[in-house]
């Protein structure tokens, strides 16, 4: 071959430009690693040899002279060329791959032990609302129990003692057994109410 076809030039020359351009911004953003394995990697006697050939063709195209470019020579070239760079793709793409996945794998780690913790939060509520119902539903048995058994038993006993007593007066005093339910909220209310009524 001993000249560019029409526009082929400047095809050249831009796609030049645009892999110049395209290792100027990968060398400018990659680690200090991957700088090196870039230049440890793209280099040697075939991409210096493409590079003279390349220049040689630019610099003889610009002055209209025959191209003389080996076709053989730049074939093998370029295409060491082209296996050295996808070399350099493959490492990164595996580096890429291994922080995706160990990434993942925290990600995954992490949403689980979060999972764990909800599910610590939710057991610890259940088991706080079992031991708070049982704590409002204790007294409210002893309360209707007692209920029950003042009204039907303890109550008409109660009154018949004293009216059986020969000191009636003196029989009603202490005469009543409060209700054994002594807490402060409303439940133990209830059970003081229902001692004085019961006392009444």
């Amino acid at each position: 071959h001993n000249s560019f076809p029409p526009t082929v030039l400047d095809t050249a020359r831009d796609a030049q430009a645009s892999f110049g351009a395209a290792v100027d911004g990968f060398l400018a953003n990659a680690t200090v690693a991957e700088r090196q394995l870039f230049s440890d990697t793209f280099s040697g006697a075939e991409i210096d040899d493409r590079e003279r050939l390349k220049a040689t063709a630019f610099n003889r195209a610009a002055v209209n002279q025959d191209l003389r470019i080996p076709t053989a020579e730049l074939a093998a070239d370029g295409t060491a060329t082209i296996d050295k760079l996808r070399t350099v793709e493959s490492v990164l793409l595996g580096v890429l791959r291994d922080n995706a996945s160990g990434l993942a794998s925290t990600a995954t780690t992490d949403a689980v032990w979060g999972a764990a913790g909800v599910l610590a939060a939710l057991l610890l509520a259940l088991v706080l609302m079992l031991v708070v119902t049982r704590s409002l539903l204790r007294p409210l048995r002893v309360l209707r129990t007692n209920a029950l058994d003042v009204a039907y038993t303890r109550l008409p006993e109660t009154v018949q003692r004293i009216l059986a007593a020969p000191d009636p007066i003196g029989a009603s005093r202490n005469a009543v057994e409060p209700v054994p339910v002594f807490s402060r909220e409303e439940t133990g209310e209830v059970a003081r109410s229902f001692d004085a009524v019961h006392e009444q």
